[in-house]
């Protein structure tokens, strides 16, 4: 915040957010609530990176950082690892939530996929804590 870091993001960019035109386009940012696209770049492509290392890319997370980080300077690699635990959690929790619905669509995928997150938080907090 000090360093003007903070944007007006998109507050939620995941893989279905972003279209790949020439510029590309992000779509369906959180309108109802500016706090939550008030971001540090950073967590807003952590979280994206992340969403798409799930979907089998791992490599457009560094792209992204590596990218932005050319424009501004990234912070401390705890910190970006931070982000994507707490982001990854945070989905598996929406992910459970569904299955409270009375009715939930698809609700056989719910279960795996916060498993899923909640092993990516895992792997992501526990390479942090033994770098200490």
């Amino acid at each position: 915040v000090e360093t003007g870091q903070v944007i007006e993001g998109h507050g939620d960019l995941r893989p279905e957010h972003v279209c790949l035109t020439s510029p590309p386009v992000i779509i369906d940012c959180l309108e109802f609530n500016r706090a939550l696209r008030l971001v540090d770049p950073f967590d807003e492509l952590t979280f994206l990176g992340l969403e798409c290392d799930i979907l089998g890319a791992p490599q457009v997370g560094p792209a992204l950082i590596g990218q932005h980080g050319a424009q501004a300077p990234p912070p401390p690699a705890p910190l970006l690892a931070f982000y994507m635990g707490f982001r990854a959690t945070l989905r598996a929790r929406l992910c459970l939530l569904h299955l409270e619905d009375p009715h939930p669509r698809s609700p056989q995928k719910w279960l795996p996929l916060a498993r899923r997150y909640l092993a990516y938080a895992q792997r992501i907090m526990g390479a942090l804590s033994t770098d200490r």
